[in-house]
């Protein structure tokens, strides 16, 4: 918002903590390694952790605008990373570091930052509901269970590229009747106001 504010984190090195800080969708102007005393701001508003999960879930809330295609493409790169035997929070960061889309990159980055703090992977797509919904979330719990995730992802993006197919094409057969409709209306409109109020005078 505007504001400057300091916090901590506790991760393994600088980068790491610059990608975390961008992932809260906050912008680092210094990041230096605490040292041993407490640390106290001064003259500035400390980021508090609920003030820091508040920044979060407000990001999370304002900023979900994702395109079903851009999750299909997310689900599909996530299983081919696992099925050439990467480890999940690395898939993740790979995906998060090549994602165009500033929103889905926040998430992504939020997705991380719950499984590295002990969440399993359907926990932390049931925070973003608008993004992944329930059949996603429960299908990638059942592949978690059944120890089968890769699996799982590949057929979910199976599944979403079929399910954009079909709904390309009803669009498509949607498109004639509804120009059909769009011009009728116009004529019908342009006939009651401009000839038959001239039949009317008449």
């Amino acid at each position: 918002a505007g504001r400057k504010c300091n916090g901590v984190l506790d991760v393994a090195d600088q980068s790491e903590a610059l990608q975390r800080i961008r992932d809260m969708g906050l912008f680092p102007t210094r990041v230096r390694e605490r040292q041993q005393q407490r640390f106290i701001p001064a003259n500035r508003r400390a980021c508090t952790p609920s003030r820091l999960k508040w920044l979060t879930a407000a990001n999370r809330t304002f900023g979900e605008r994702v395109k079903p295609a851009a999750v299909t493409v997310f689900t599909r790169q996530l299983a081919t990373l696992l099925n050439a035997g990467l480890p999940l929070l690395r898939g993740l960061r790979l995906l998060a570091q090549q994602e165009g889309n500033r929103s889905f990159k926040s998430i992504i980055g939020q997705l991380d930052a719950a499984i590295e703090g002990g969440s399993s992977l359907s926990e932390a797509l049931a925070q973003h509901p608008r993004v992944f919904n329930g059949l996603y979330v429960n299908m990638v719990r059942a592949g978690e269970a059944a120890g089968a995730l890769e699996l799982t992802l590949r057929r979910l993006a199976e599944f979403q590229e079929k399910a954009q197919r079909v709904c390309t094409r009803i669009k498509s057969a949607l498109f004639y009747p509804s120009a059909v409709m769009f011009v009728a209306a116009a004529i019908l409109s342009v006939m009651m106001i401009f000839v038959v109020p001239r039949f009317q005078q008449v």
